[in-house]
């Protein structure tokens, strides 16, 4: 999370991938930002307000939209990820360690977590085993998104419910298209992540037999 003051004239740096936000100017209950990128580095326009005289129908409608948390060791993942999904009306908290996406999923009651397995200070599988044990977690829609194929690893997560299983690299896109398909119906789709290790099935994130 990037925070800034209502000073004119602030600048901060995001760590990397050199992207430079500026307080342009603040009036009243907006603020307006400059964004200094490296060639290459796309970033997404949006103008973000509260109407303090909207109807609380309206409030409840907005906080209604499906709230996800994205855990990945990847800092640079996290903000492509963050901007594309909440460009498209996610509510969307991130988290790089598993410490860290655990503070993350009681505080926010997320409907969804996308989950690197490759996070430090406890691995994506020590985050799957606390989930099952914190009643004050609960059970919610499990997205892996991995980039190692090794038998191990994917052993140790067919031992917890997951809904679905990706490949890195991923694209944004698809990954909007495997959180859609999940949070479509509200239920819990259980992967079959021992049968992806036998390479009896095909694996839901791709087209393509494992």
């Amino acid at each position: 999370m990037l925070v800034l003051s209502r000073k004119e004239g602030e600048e901060v740096v995001v760590p990397g991938c050199g992207l430079t936000v500026t307080v342009l100017n603040v009036g009243g209950n907006r603020v307006r930002l400059g964004f200094s990128a490296p060639p290459g580095l796309g970033i997404l326009r949006k103008e973000l307000w509260r109407d303090e005289s909207a109807s609380p129908s309206a409030m409840e409608a907005c906080d209604a939209l499906p709230r996800l948390l994205i855990a990945d060791a990847d800092r640079s993942l996290l903000v492509c990820y963050a901007d594309y999904l909440s460009a498209r009306g996610y509510q969307v908290a991130t988290a790089a360690d598993a410490l860290e996406c655990l503070d993350r999923l009681r505080e926010l009651h997320a409907d969804l977590l996308v989950l690197d397995p490759c996070l430090p200070w406890g691995g994506g599988d020590g985050v799957l085993a606390v989930m099952q044990e914190d009643a004050s977690i609960g059970p919610i829609p499990v997205i892996v998104v991995t980039s190692r194929r090794d038998p191990g690893q994917l052993y140790r997560l067919a031992a917890y419910p997951i809904s679905d299983l990706q490949f890195k690299p991923l694209g944004a896109r698809r990954l909007v298209e495997r959180i859609a398909a999940v949070l479509g119906p509200r239920r819990l789709r259980t992967t079959g992540a021992r049968e992806a290790v036998r390479g009896r099935t095909t694996c839901p994130a791709s087209d393509q037999p494992r």
